[in-house]
């Protein structure tokens, strides 16, 4: 049993249709033998806050429409490329790391050894891999993909592991004014970029893999629609 290890659900629930996508991510974990924790800003139904060992509501779904915090994104049209930092209208980073803290300070104070984050609309294929991540934990702080496998690559955010003890300080512990500087005065911003540069910064003795070992074993979110893009 890996009762010292706690899976970090966050999610954002609107519809549904996602609420069913929720539902589908923790059923592909209840069998691993680890520990459940949703922290969600929205309301979950009872029958999934049953599935989980921590169920925690954020009332506060923390965004921003401050243009300086939006990351550049680009879209292929064809053989055309366009760039932008305006195809996005908030920044939902805040709102993230408040989950991110939350779930940290329950890992904390409960003596978890160790934290595997994925994303509401994600599905672990494979219940080895989170046993595999931990077991990469007892020599390295954090496991984190890369779409090329190393510290250069761009973050793929939708699951990553790390040892509790750790785990940078402002990522356990939200810090809005912190993150709101940094993200200002180092471009690009994106938040990806944001928590990469955080976990290198601190020291973290890092594993980077190629997010193409998930292929077959891990899932990643599909948007249900785009409420952000600028139409």
């Amino acid at each position: 049993m890996y009762t010292k290890d706690l899976i970090m659900v966050t999610a954002y629930c609107q519809t549904e249709k996602q609420e069913i996508a929720l539902e589908k991510c923790i059923d592909s974990v209840v069998n691993t033998g680890m520990h459940i924790a949703l922290i969600s800003h929205s309301h979950i139904p009872l029958h999934i806050q049953k599935k989980c060992h921590y169920y925690v509501y954020d009332h506060l779904n923390d965004i921003s429409d401050d243009w300086r915090l939006l990351g550049l994104r680009y879209y292929l049209f064809g053989d055309k490329r366009i760039q932008s930092i305006f195809f996005d209208k908030y920044f939902y980073g805040f709102s993230i790391y408040r989950m991110f803290s939350m779930g940290s300070q329950i890992a904390i104070n409960f003596g978890y050894k160790n934290i595997h984050h994925i994303e509401y609309d994600c599905l672990v294929l494979d219940n080895d891999l989170l046993k595999e991540h931990s077991e990469l934990l007892e020599n390295y702080d954090s496991v984190i993909y890369t779409n090329t496998g190393d510290a250069d690559g761009f973050l793929y955010a939708h699951c990553k592991s790390f040892k509790t003890s750790s785990l940078p300080d402002q990522f356990k512990n939200y810090n809005k004014d912190y993150m709101k500087k940094q993200i200002i005065e180092h471009q690009p911003c994106q938040l990806e970029i944001f928590t990469k540069r955080l976990f290198i910064n601190s020291g973290n003795n890092i594993l980077f893999k190629n997010k193409s070992e998930l292929s077959g074993r891990f899932t990643g979110s599909k948007p249900f629609y785009n409420r952000n893009i600028h139409h």
